[in-house]
Formats: C-alpha cells, sequence, structure tokens
C-alpha cells in the first residue's frame, strides 16, 4: 500500500492513499510512519521546502504548548486568587456561565468560597485530572467581585474601555514642566 501528502503552495493539504492527478497538487509518497502521523495530528509534520520531502516538525511541541494554553485561557479566566473557570459545574451536572450567572449570587455576600486552579504546565497535557490537581479552594472578595466584573467587559469589548478611558485622560492631563536651571537664578528669595 502507498501513502501520500498532498503539498499546494508549499504547504500541506491533505493525505490519502491515491496519487491526485492535478497539476496544482504535489503529491509526494511517504512512509507508513509519516502518513500516520499526518493523520493523527496534522502540525506534526511539515513540507521541507529545501529538502523536497515531508519531515516531522522540530516546532511540534511548542506548537501544541501554545495551542494547550490558547485552550486553557479561552476555559479560564485569571484574576487575583487564581485562575477561574468560565462554565463551572454544578452539584447536579449542569454547567452555568461563572460571570453572569454566579457572580451576581456572590456580590452581597464575600467570603463564599470558591474553586479556582492554578496554572497548569502547558508543556504537558492538560486533562480534567490534571485540572483536579490545580484546584484551590479561595474565598471571594470585593476585589475578587470587580476583577470577575472587569473580566466581563474585557470579553464583551475584547479590552478593558474603563482602563483605556484612564489611561487616555492620564496622558491628557497636562504637567507642570519643571523649572530651567536660567529660571530657578532669577527666583526671589
Amino acid at each position: 500500500m502507498k501513502y501520500y501528502i498532498f503539498i499546494q503552495n508549499n504547504e500541506i493539504i491533505g493525505a490519502g492513499q491515491a496519487e491526485i492527478l492535478n497539476t496544482d497538487i504535489n503529491t509526494v509518497e511517504v512512509s507508513e510512519e509519516i502518513y500516520n502521523k499526518f493523520i493523527e495530528d496534522k502540525d506534526s509534520v511539515i513540507w521541507d521546502i529545501e529538502k523536497e520531502k515531508v519531515v516531522e516538525n522540530p516546532d511540534y511541541e511548542e506548537i501544541k504548548a501554545r495551542q494547550r494554553e490558547e485552550d486553557f485561557h479561552s476555559q479560564f479566566f485569571k484574576t487575583s486568587l487564581g485562575y477561574i473557570r468560565r462554565q463551572a459545574r454544578m452539584k447536579d451536572g449542569k454547567t452555568k456561565d461563572f460571570i453572569s450567572d454566579l457572580i451576581p449570587l456572590m456580590e452581597s455576600t464575600p467570603g463564599i468560597p470558591i474553586i479556582a486552579y492554578k496554572e497548569p504546565d502547558f508543556t504537558k497535557e492538560v486533562t480534567e485530572d490534571v485540572l483536579i490537581g490545580l484546584q484551590v479552594i479561595v474565598t471571594s472578595s470585593p476585589e475578587f467581585i470587580k476583577e470577575c466584573k472587569d473580566q466581563a467587559i474585557i470579553d464583551f469589548y475584547g479590552y478593558n474601555p474603563i482602563e483605556l478611558m484612564a489611561l487616555q485622560q492620564q496622558q491628557e492631563e497636562p504637567t507642570e514642566e519643571e523649572p530651567v536651571e536660567e529660571e530657578l537664578d532669577n527666583v526671589e528669595e
């Protein structure tokens, strides 16, 4: 049996066990091992333009770590108490949005215990078992509630407009200039 990787514009676009007879697509025969690596995870191999062959991706581990980190940050947000899971699993198995469903309940009663997480090692798989090992019980505080509300604003706008406006106001405020040495000589004592 033969195994092929398909290249178009110096990028891998697919794989199969039959050649593609298209002038725009380069069909490259590869070993079963390289083929299976690509089928398992397309990021594990790359097209080496200079050698004109498909090789294992030397940046694969770095790419996977970056993907794990992005995935983690899409499911968790950072606070001073640790990372908070955006979708909290309730005792009955249902999930609730932490910011919109649970923070309003905590506002009037600070000191409620919540589960936060330490940041995982992204060079390793981040499984549910790993996450359970990173859990810490913390208590909510007014500062924590504010951080969650700020995160809701960031989620909506993609940035915090309140911080941006404060920064712009700070830049617009005139600053008193320090007197120049010449002016200091003319000051009456």
